[in-house]
Order: structure tokens, then sequence, then C-alpha cells
């Protein structure tokens, strides 16, 4: 069975609480994947480390662009840099899945309300 979802809001967190499910993002996170090239990075990221060049060339923005985006991503900790790589964190990943489910809410009615089911998965 599904619960509703509660969201609660404080100055330094956003808490998505259902029953035993609850989900933090820190104000910090939510500056950090507030612009698309930031979330389309996280989404390059996926499936492996990249350079640079070769996330610029994918996502077709200036290296120097790209530098600029990758910084709240790093100080967020959504991503690091190993040798001339860049890596999705653990943390990034778990991010970019709930972005992910965001996503595909897109799909539903407006006045259809958002749910929780036992696997604390999102619908």
């Amino acid at each position: 069975m599904s619960a509703p979802l509660q969201l609660q809001a404080s100055k330094h967190l956003l808490v998505v609480a259902a029953e035993s499910c609850e989900y933090s993002v820190s104000q910090e996170i939510l500056r950090a994947i507030a612009n698309p090239i930031r979330v389309e990075l996280l989404k390059a990221l996926s499936g492996g480390g990249k350079r640079l060049s070769s996330l610029a060339q994918e996502l077709e923005v200036g290296p120097e662009q790209l530098a600029y985006h990758l910084k709240p991503l790093r100080k967020a900790g959504l991503v690091t840099q190993v040798h001339d790589l860049y890596v999705l964190t653990q943390k990034g990943q778990r991010v970019l899945d709930l972005l992910l489910e965001l996503e595909s809410w897109s799909r539903y009615e407006e006045d259809e309300p958002l749910t929780v089911d036992e696997s604390c998965t999102l619908r």
C-alpha cells in the first residue's frame, strides 16, 4: 500500500518522508542541480568516468563553461575527479536516481498525488 508523500522544508534541508522512508536534500545539492547542464552532466557520467574534453563534446558545451558547471557538482560531493577523469560519486548516483524519478512523474496529471510504496520507491 502506498502512503501520501509529505514534504517538509527548513533553511538547510528539504525532507521527503513517508512512513519509514526519508530523503534529505541539502541546499548545496539543490543549487548544484538547479541548472539543466549540470543535470545532463550527471546523466553523462552515469555510464562511467569521462575526460573534460569528452564531456564537452558530448554535451556540446565549451570546456570553460563545463569546468564552471562541474565546480558546484564537485563542491556538493556529486562528482569527483580521479586523475583526468570526472566520475559520479555514490551520492551523485543517488541524486541522479531521484532526479530521474522526478522526471518520470511529469507523465502524471498535476492533481494526481505522489506516493511512496513499501520499498521507498516514489510513485
